[in-house]
């Protein structure tokens, strides 16, 4: 495995794309969706939440082929780090003293994925007008069940239009 580097401590890309993913998770009803999305069907969160924060561009519109690479980029590191931690968190009760010190470094985990994805994205442009955010943020989360090869169901639709309408509604990433 390749280790992603990164120190996210100024107002950088990949600052503002954790902060815009933070408060995308934070907001009503996304984080249960995407970690059903996760738990039910293997999609990766940060690759939600990140072509999400990406449709908030004029050119934010990922294709499959950067897609599958941003997936294939940031594979050995979730699955090598994060999703162990995710795994050992899980697997105490609640309440358990550790709990908390694996949420943390999990999260750590998960915000120098963030980065490095905002890393190998392609260029973003310049903010995108509002009306256009909700149908580049749908394209892009299709797009993700393409390039993992998962079938677009009613329930899939309904999760995606989701995260794609809360995108839209959400402040600029730079406001």
């Amino acid at each position: 495995m390749t280790p992603i580097r990164h120190d996210p401590t100024n107002d950088d890309p990949e600052t503002e794309c954790w902060r815009f993913c933070g408060a995308l998770y934070a907001a009503p009803m996304i984080s249960e969706t995407v970690l059903a999305l996760q738990d039910r069907f293997g999609l990766a969160v940060n690759i939600l939440l990140f072509s999400c924060w990406h449709a908030t561009f004029s050119n934010g519109r990922l294709g499959e082929a950067a897609l599958r690479d941003l997936i294939c980029a940031t594979a050995p590191w979730r699955g090598g780090v994060t999703a162990h931690l995710r795994e050992a968190r899980r697997a105490l009760p609640k309440g358990a003293p550790l709990r908390p010190s694996l949420l943390e470094a999990e999260l750590a985990a998960e915000r120098i994925e963030i980065a490095h994805l905002a890393t190998l994205a392609p260029p973003a442009g310049e903010k995108a007008a509002p009306a256009t955010i909700a149908a580049t943020a749908f394209q892009n989360l299709k797009t993700c069940l393409i390039a993992t090869g998962i079938p677009l169901t009613e329930y899939l639709h309904s999760a995606l239009t989701r995260l794609a309408q809360t995108t839209a509604a959400l402040p600029s990433p730079s406001d």
